[in-house]
C-alpha cells in the first residue's frame, strides 16, 4: 500500500485471535526499511471476538510505502479485519 503519510500518528487494526495473538508492525518502504511502529495483539476472547486496538506512530512525512509485517510463535496468529491511519 503506497500512501502519503502526512500528519497521522495513529494506526488502528480490527482484529480477533483465539491464541497468544502476535505483534504487527507497521514498515515503511521496504521489510528492511524504518518501522513507523507496532501493534501488539493480544488474545480476544476468541476467532470470532473482534476487537480494535491502535498505537502511536512514529512521525513521519511524504508519500511513502507501508508494508505490514505479521510476527509471532503460533502458526496462526490473528484475523485482520481492517486497518485505519489517523
Amino acid at each position: 500500500m503506497r500512501r502519503d503519510y502526512g500528519n497521522q500518528s495513529h494506526f488502528s487494526a480490527r482484529v480477533a485471535t483465539g491464541s497468544e495473538g502476535g505483534v504487527l508492525e507497521i514498515m515503511l518502504d521496504s521489510l528492511s526499511g524504518e518501522k513507523a511502529g507496532e501493534l501488539i495483539v493480544r488474545n480476544t476472547g476468541g476467532w470470532d471476538a473482534w476487537q480494535t486496538m491502535d498505537t502511536v506512530l512514529a512521525p513521519y512525512q511524504g508519500t511513502r510505502d507501508i508494508i505490514l509485517r505479521f510476527k509471532g510463535n503460533e502458526p496462526e496468529l490473528f484475523s485482520l479485519d481492517w486497518i485505519r491511519f489517523e
